[in-house]
């Protein structure tokens, strides 16, 4: 295993500990935690990830190369910790450009350590460059997260 996946485990351990954790406050403004079972294996699985909301949708960037969320192919129940609170939610991949574009730039202005983690900057008016949005896009996608009415 390369030393960079190893050390991207132990961090997403310890921030997802953290996100769990009644410490949540220190790490949740921008981030919440994933849970979720594979389709193929049948694992439990969990993971942190920085959130932009919209109403009563939430949105989380996920690398492309990594095979959990083909597990949300067509949809699937997941549970989120969000805020300490964890949550029933409803999750599916955004296949539409317009809003993958959006919801990107939504993304990387209001987080700014996902700007610093992704090394990308916005120009004066907050957007991103569309060159770099294109590149982003060819190793990004975006997963959509609604709640359901009831708490896990």
């Amino acid at each position: 295993m390369a030393r960079s996946k190893i050390f991207g485990n132990l961090v997403n351990s310890f921030v997802n500990t953290i996100l769990n954790s009644p410490l949540h406050s220190l790490m949740s403004e921008h981030s919440l935690a994933v849970h979720y079972m594979s389709r193929e294996s049948g694992k439990k699985t969990s993971f942190p990830a920085y959130f932009y909301q919209h109403e009563n949708a939430f949105y989380i960037l996920v690398e492309k190369k990594e095979e959990w969320w083909r597990s949300l192919k067509g949809g699937a129940t997941i549970k989120v910790t969000i805020k300490g609170n964890d949550h029933r939610a409803w999750a599916e991949a955004v296949h539409d450009e317009a809003e993958l574009k959006q919801i990107l730039g939504k993304l990387l202005k209001n987080i700014p350590e996902l700007r610093t983690e992704l090394d990308v900057h916005l120009d004066d008016s907050g957007a991103l460059d569309e060159k770099e949005q294109q590149i982003l896009l060819q190793y990004y996608s975006i997963i959509k997260i609604q709640i359901q009415t009831e708490q896990a």
